[in-house]
């Protein structure tokens, strides 16, 4: 019988897969009324539009107001993107091409927008931070070769539209056809420009859990009330100590039954002027709060914190870190319970989850960027086309930044045991560093031409100038 009026209960009430972080009640009661959560539609209509934008809200001010929240968001943006950004390496068969349009690609990565308030590496930085707090980004690719971020708050049901639409349209095989991209609000009362744009106009980066689901979500979704909780917890926490270590309460009789403030042989003096005043200068210089001047005193030993306070606190982070899918210790850099090889391992499994974080941004966005780009160039005579023909998408290949290893040492003898065994080469280990080896090589090359120039300008061998045993010569 319970399964039934479970059933019923839902077919009467759709909000059975209401989202937690879009409930307002604090302590979630309302749990309770909506029974078990059946989900039998698509994710962009079992998810309410009213309970996305809700739990897009709360992780945005969770970034603004929460401390856990902001360290884990800027952690994964500096190790995603890095101080250089992912950069384009393009791989046709004319090496002139290559470099021209790798040079096309630096000059429009210095203002993608053409509004002067980023560059690409600041944008990359704001694609992986956006698939925490909510759940992606689109750009719309405008008529004059700049990008605009959308921010999926931004993609809205047409109002004119009846009520229950979607803001998207899609075909036969479900792709989509057309985004509704909504202005932004200038104020309170304005009105709101909508705008259905085709979809080749626009790329998306969104965050899916389902096959058939379109809109995104944040990834902080099922952690952001986690995190809200241990926020107040540790403020509550704080404040609680904060009082103990301030009040002091005089709860026993010495053993002469006079206050402690009281001053004896003073003649002429009023006693319990006397005393308050000394009361007084007592609380100013240690802090305390002198409840009754009648006995001995003693300061009340805090009891907050309790011991198992910080073993709580570090549970629920990792909870937060599992929902993230990185490691504890590496969003926390806190590495002091492991030991060297345990933090290692850890370092490993975080180069794995970034490298998927990576591959979703390129092939989402950087990929389909580079070939728009390109073929504009082409179009506009800045670049020759390609021998496949105008419509031949330009290959590149992407360098990520370079992710610093713990033991550079086991991490370099490993590399050149993989390029002896024929498993790698060096253009791959070159490119795991974040460097490009064609590069690397005419660096070196200059490098050893100017110090055999040097030497023998100088009258010395390049034994002599330097120390560095140069490839092919032997070993001394």
């Amino acid at each position: 019988m319970k399964p039934l009026r479970t059933l019923a209960r839902f077919l009467l009430n759709p909000r059975a897969a209401l989202l937690d972080v879009a409930e307002w009640s604090p302590d979630r009661s309302q749990r309770a009324t909506w029974g078990d959560r059946f989900i039998t539609d698509a994710e962009d209509r079992a998810i309410g539009q009213d309970e996305r934008l809700r739990a897009i809200s709360e992780c945005r001010d969770l970034m603004r107001n929460s401390a856990v929240t902001r360290g884990i968001v800027e952690r994964v943006r500096g190790i995603v993107v890095g101080a250089s950004g992912i950069q384009p390496e393009a791989i046709s068969a004319n090496a002139q091409w290559n470099d021209r349009a790798e040079a096309l690609w630096h000059a429009w990565a210095q203002d993608p927008e053409g509004s002067g308030r980023s560059d690409m590496t600041e944008l990359q930085g704001l694609m992986a931070a956006s698939l925490l707090t909510d759940g992606g980004m689109a750009l719309l690719l405008q008529d004059d070769g700049t990008v605009t971020p959308i921010e999926p708050d931004r993609i809205l049901p047409d109002p004119a539209a009846p009520s229950g639409s979607m803001p998207f349209r899609v075909d036969a095989r479900g792709r989509v056809e057309a985004w509704c991209i909504h202005d932004r609000r200038k104020g309170l009362g304005s009105e709101v420009n909508v705008h259905w744009v085709c979809a080749e106009r626009v790329l998306t980066l969104f965050d899916r859990v389902r096959a058939d689901q379109v809109l995104p979500l944040p990834q902080l979704t099922p952690c952001a009330l986690t995190i809200r909780d241990m926020e107040e917890l540790n403020r509550y926490t704080l404040r609680q100590a904060k009082v103990q270590s301030i009040t002091a309460a005089i709860h026993t009789r010495g053993a002469s039954g006079d206050s402690p403030f009281r001053l004896r042989n003073a003649p002429g003096a009023n006693p319990e002027q006397d005393e308050l005043a000394q009361a007084r200068r007592f609380e100013k210089a240690t802090g305390m709060t002198v409840i009754d001047t009648d006995g001995d005193y003693r300061t009340l030993a805090p009891a907050t914190p309790s011991n198992t306070y910080d073993a709580f606190m570090k549970t629920n982070l990792r909870l937060v870190s599992m929902a993230v899918g990185l490691p504890y210790e590496f969003l926390a850099l806190y590495f002091s319970d492991g030991t060297y090889s345990s933090a290692k391992a850890t370092m490993t499994q975080a180069r794995e989850a970034i490298a998927l974080r990576q591959r979703q941004l390129k092939r989402a966005m950087l990929t389909p960027l580079w070939q728009w780009l390109t073929a504009r160039w082409i179009d506009q005579g800045l670049l020759p086309p390609l021998p496949g023909g105008v419509n031949t998408p330009a290959p590149v290949r992407w360098r990520d930044p370079a992710f610093e290893w713990m033991d550079v040492k086991d991490a370099v003898q490993t590399d050149l045991m993989e390029v002896r065994a024929g498993l790698r080469t060096m253009e791959d280990l070159a490119a795991k560093r974040g460097a490009d080896y064609e590069t690397l090589l005419r660096r070196r090359a200059r490098e050893i031409t100017l110090l055999r120039e040097t030497a023998n300008q100088n009258g010395l061998t390049e034994a002599d100038l330097s120390a560095v045993v140069l490839p092919g010569a032997a070993a001394p």
